[in-house]
């Protein structure tokens, strides 16, 4: 609040340019705007205004047929081999009902150092 405060009232050029005041008053008026959206947005969170929140069910079985091909980019610049040992073998061990969909991808940035894994 205290900023839109200080936005409406010391940043708006009154003495300036016609053509800069109407760009400042839209801008300010666009920042009231989605601030007002954000407050009207928080407040309704926080009174929990859906408060029959539908959860998201995992289907105990999906068909393997059915389900899309993951890939898993692992993007790395420099970083140490454990680290990469530790990250690789724990996306190795996601679950996912057809383990022949998933792709791990090793996506390395570095500067031409080549290390074994």
């Amino acid at each position: 609040m205290i900023y839109l405060l200080w936005r409406v009232f010391f940043t708006i050029p009154w003495h300036a340019h016609l053509f800069v005041l109407i760009f400042a008053l839209l801008l300010v008026t666009s920042e009231l705007f989605s601030n007002f959206t954000a407050f009207i947005l928080i407040a309704l969170r926080m009174l929990n205004f859906n408060k029959q929140q539908q959860r998201l069910k995992v289907p105990d079985f999906a068909p393997a047929i059915d389900l899309p091909a993951v890939d898993i980019l692992i993007c790395t610049h420099n970083e140490d081999v454990d680290l990469l040992r530790k990250t690789i073998n724990a996306a190795t061990f996601i679950k996912y009902p057809d383990r022949r969909k998933v792709t791990i991808v090793l996506c390395d940035d570095a500067t031409g150092q080549k290390q074994p894994l």
